[in-house]
């Protein structure tokens, strides 16, 4: 029997879920409307960390198997598949991130098709080999997954990386347009993780500001780069 830990009555429940929900709704409107944006913006002449920023965007959208875990399992689609498939985009836009921040850095990888192929395995890889609990959903409408906290241990360090080297990259270079980005990149990723783990005002809130605030703040500071002198 499916049971839904950390709350207590029925009726906190219902608000669980609707704040959950809305967290979600939120998540996936500014990653669709951002991407289309960015892609809009740069598709010119896209710079290779712009690009990776997208990903990780793109990434976030398969959150919409939140539903899923809350309204299944479905015949061949159980809590263990769809958390391994959000695993796997979440890892995805960790990576992605961090990516972006290595070609602002230091771009000496030139065939970036191979890194995205990389980040995708290294994804599939960590997700199927993870232990998946499909029978407790939690009130962020996820099921619990690894050991521990072993998942978002690993996205937020990789996240902290990556805004690490975008300032390490903007205080080599005295770059301010690479320092604002790494501030931009903070507020998106730590936006996106308030949303995604959130289930709560306290969470939706924060994070739609965060996420749509980082999210304009990086393409306001990298799109001048497709302005022609």
């Amino acid at each position: 029997m499916l049971q839904l830990v950390g709350v207590p009555s029925r009726e906190s429940l219902r608000g669980a879920d609707a704040w959950a929900m809305a967290c979600l709704v939120s998540s996936l409107v500014l990653a669709t409307a951002l991407s289309g944006i960015y892609i809009r913006l740069f598709r010119r002449t896209m710079m290779v960390p712009v690009f990776f920023v997208i990903l990780a965007l793109v990434a976030t959208i398969a959150d919409v198997w939140k539903i899923v875990n809350l309204l299944g399992p479905f015949p061949g689609l159980d809590g263990v598949l769809t958390m391994r498939l959000m695993v796997i985009s979440h890892l995805v836009f960790a990576f992605s991130l961090f990516a972006s921040a290595v070609y602002v850095s230091e771009p000496v990888f030139q065939r970036h098709g191979v890194l995205l192929l990389i980040i995708v395995g290294v994804a599939i890889s960590i997700a199927w080999g993870l232990p998946v609990d499909a029978f407790t959903l939690m009130p962020n409408l996820l099921f619990r997954t690894g050991l521990g906290n072993s998942v978002p241990v690993t996205i937020g360090v990789f996240i902290l990386l990556a805004v690490i080297t975008y300032v390490q990259a903007g205080y080599r270079n005295h770059d301010n347009r690479v320092l604002v980005s790494a501030l931009a990149i903070l507020l998106l990723a730590g936006g996106h993780e308030l949303l995604y783990y959130g289930y709560s005002v306290f969470a939706c809130v924060p994070g739609i500001i965060a996420m749509a605030s980082g999210g304009i703040l990086y393409a306001a500071r990298n799109y001048r780069d497709e302005i022609p002198d």
